[in-house]
């Protein structure tokens, strides 16, 4: 049984190395406005089997953009399996193997992982957000802290919560934001948040806070 599905993931990974890219897809582009400038700055490249529903498709520069409907992604290294329901966006380069169309996707591609960057203020406990790619919504992102007892809330910039305490998974469809906070509590000492991009399951970076 073993060897059975080891054959049948290999054949998938050959099917979709061998399938060229189909030069005729016809998709429209990102405007090009100030905010997606941004886009550009993407940190992270990783080798990922995707295949399934998706929509929302939409190039930009390199890269192609499209919102999972009901897919499934396999990265390599690390190795992950993982499903994807809920509209999460995901970014690949135009260059692949396989196959991509407006509604479905079956390829070999090189996931991107976006780029946060946040600033410290230990005045008053917390990390701003100074600079994202677009569309990351927080319920993507998984924040960690190294000390027990601390806890976290994230807040829009003009201070309306966006999701409860020690919590991304409930932000809805909040989109991270410039100048969205991340507010630490309960705790007086140096605090190291680290945040984690759930769809590619790389870690964008760590902030220590003395709060």
């Amino acid at each position: 049984m073993k060897n059975k599905i080891i054959g049948i993931f290999v054949g998938m990974l050959l099917l979709a190395t061998a399938v060229s890219t189909t030069g005729s897809l016809k998709i429209s582009s990102v405007q090009n406005t100030p905010n997606n400038s941004t886009l550009q700055k993407l940190s992270f490249q990783q080798k990922a089997l995707i295949f399934g529903e998706i929509t929302n498709l939409t190039t930009y520069d390199e890269c192609i953009v499209f919102q999972a409907e009901k897919i499934k992604v396999i990265t390599f290294s690390p190795f992950s399996f993982n499903p994807y329901i809920s509209g999460e966006y995901f970014e690949i380069l135009k260059e692949h193997k396989g196959f991509i169309g407006l509604d479905y996707i079956f390829a070999l591609t090189t996931l991107h992982t976006p780029e946060i960057v946040c600033s410290v203020d230990s005045f008053i406990d917390r990390l701003r957000i100074i600079m994202v790619d677009i569309s990351i919504k927080w319920r993507d992102i998984e924040i960690s802290l190294d000390t027990p007892g601390a806890t976290y809330q994230v807040f829009t910039a003009s201070d309306k919560a966006i999701a409860p305490v020690n919590n991304t998974a409930y932000a809805g469809d909040a989109v991270v934001t410039y100048k969205d906070y991340i507010q630490l509590s309960t705790y007086r000492g140096n605090v190291t948040t680290t945040l984690r991009y759930i769809p590619t399951n790389i870690y964008l970076g760590s902030w220590t806070v003395h709060v």
